[in-house]
């Protein structure tokens, strides 16, 4: 990418920044959560 359009540099540096602070809504994250959760490891260390 050549430095001479202005522009682009621009927009470069406002996604590089931007990018990492987005929230990313992951509806399998719900559905992990619930299945760890489902698991009793005080039961199964007892047996």
């Amino acid at each position: 990418m050549p430095y001479e359009m202005i522009e682009w540099e621009k927009l470069f540096w406002f996604l590089e920044f931007l990018i990492p602070k987005m929230i990313i809504k992951d509806k399998d994250k719900d559905k992990l959560d619930e299945l760890l959760n489902s698991v009793d490891l005080l039961q199964k260390q007892q047996q």
